[in-house]
């Protein structure tokens, strides 16, 4: 299973997201999963949330060209079908 901070890691080596949206969505996880804890005292605050909403917009949902996404699928289900043959 994949964590967000690796699922925002491959994105980025993919091609998906660039460098800065993956520095975003990263700031984005790390911001919520402190917020979400228990023991966390503090509100996220409006400007905060905001601006994580407009993270997860910009760079996931607004994604004009997910091409590479598409190849990574084909890619994964061709490795799923196929054995590849030792050198």
């Amino acid at each position: 299973m994949l964590t967000d901070y690796e699922a925002i890691r491959l994105a980025q080596e993919l091609g998906i997201v660039s460098r800065t949206g993956a520095i975003r969505l990263r700031h984005t996880a790390e911001l919520l999963s402190h917020f979400a804890t228990p023991d966390t005292e503090e509100e996220l605050s409006k400007a905060e949330g905001v601006n994580a909403l407009r993270a997860c917009v910009a760079y996931v949902l607004a994604a004009a060209d997910l091409g590479v996404a598409m190849d990574f699928a084909k890619f994964r289900r061709r490795l799923e079908k196929e054995t590849l043959a030792p050198d």
